[in-house]
């Protein structure tokens, strides 16, 4: 159900804004990265995927200046 994905997808966001420093290896980090741009794609193919969407788009948002060299 929908009010399921959006509760995981919110889980993930607050998981990820807070906690993205615990993730050890910078493999691990590449491979969750990938998993989300993942997650993104199958959500743009379901009827009512944009609310998901939004909320795994924020969590790509939330790790990915992590990932930027300074």
């Amino acid at each position: 159900p929908m009010e399921v994905q959006f509760f995981a997808a919110t889980t993930l966001h607050v998981k990820i804004s807070h906690f993205w420093d615990e993730v050890s290896s910078r493999e691990q980090r590449q491979e969750m990265l990938n998993r989300l741009l993942e997650l993104c794609k199958s959500y743009l193919r379901l009827p009512h995927g944009a609310v998901m969407f939004n909320r795994i788009c924020m969590s790509v948002s939330c790790a990915a200046p992590t990932r930027m060299p300074l």
